[in-house]
């Protein structure tokens, strides 16, 4: 038995279009990872959430405005060497 523990095999990714503040370069970023499509939605929203996080007012909140979220699931199969 194998010690391997499986990575996530859920992917969450958000693209990110272009605007002044990240060059006007449109973009994609991690959201974050999970084993459950059920758990996809927490994710987003808590990417949402801290787009609006302005520390307390030191920064300016991040516009949600066009992001796109996409999910992709993998598989993972060991393959013997």
């Amino acid at each position: 038995m194998s010690k391997f523990i499986k990575p996530r095999s859920i992917y969450v990714v958000v693209d990110i279009p272009a605007n002044k503040t990240n060059g006007i370069k449109p973009f994609t970023a991690r959201v974050g990872w999970c084993n459950e499509p059920s758990e996809i939605q927490a994710l987003i929203n808590n990417d949402i959430k801290e787009m609006g996080d302005t520390l307390g007012g030191l920064i300016p909140a991040v516009s949600t405005k066009g992001r796109k979220y996409r999910a992709f699931q993998a598989e993972w199969t060991e393959l013997k060497l």
